[in-house]
């Protein structure tokens, strides 16, 4: 036996007037088998995140709420009269699957593509939770809409720089109405929005520069 190592009844001497108990070593080892399940079980569920890309709502609402419109289908070209290179007026959209408990609706119309970051082209919010529907270029009258990114009020139509940009409009059913002015600043009323939310859905269209 190494002269290092002298067993001395349940004792081991790692070194001359330093014993180590084995019951000790014992304990440090399942200590460090734990640590690494730990990490194990860690490593295997990075995968699974919240979903907080662009085009995703940031609330926890439920997405049911159905989007449609008759001039594109989901992910397909924004026609070029809704667009800055048209007539820049907004598409008619459909709506089902409202809760029958929302007080009233709210459409945001987004383009999470833009190059500072997401652009809102339009807010419009506490529509009657009966309308279905949204004809082209127009706004409910009992609707308020919010400032937009470009400072405005009202439908800012696509004009994307380059490439192509995907184009979010958004219906949200709220709980209670939003209770703002129209033109009342951009942030503010879509905190209040996503506050309200009772469910959501999103109908998706692209634009290309020419």
């Amino acid at each position: 036996m190494h002269p290092a190592a002298v067993r001395q009844g349940h004792q081991v001497l790692a070194h001359p007037g330093r014993p180590v108990s084995c019951q000790s070593c014992r304990v440090r080892m399942t200590f460090v088998a734990t640590l690494l399940m730990v990490a194990i079980s860690v490593v295997g569920c990075g995968g699974h995140h919240a979903d907080t890309s662009a085009g995703s709502s940031p609330d926890l609402s439920r997405s049911d709420i159905r989007v449609t419109s008759s001039e594109f289908s989901e992910g397909a070209q924004l026609p070029e009269r809704y667009t800055c290179h048209g007539a820049g007026i907004s598409p008619p959209l459909r709506f089902s699957g409202v809760p029958t408990a929302a007080a009233a609706l709210a459409l945001i119309v987004t383009d999470p593509d833009a190059p500072r970051g997401t652009y809102t082209h339009w807010v419009l919010f506490d529509l009657p939770p009966h309308v279905h529907e949204l004809a082209s270029a127009s706004t409910p009258p009992q609707a308020r809409q919010a400032t937009n990114s470009a400072g405005t009020i009202g439908y800012t139509p696509p004009c994307p720089p380059s490439g192509t940009h995907h184009y979010h409009f958004t219906l949200v059913g709220l709980r209670d109405r939003i209770e703002l002015p129209d033109g009342a600043p951009l942030d503010q009323t879509i905190q209040h929005i996503w506050a309200q939310a009772l469910a959501h859905g999103t109908l998706v269209a692209t634009v290309t520069h020419p």
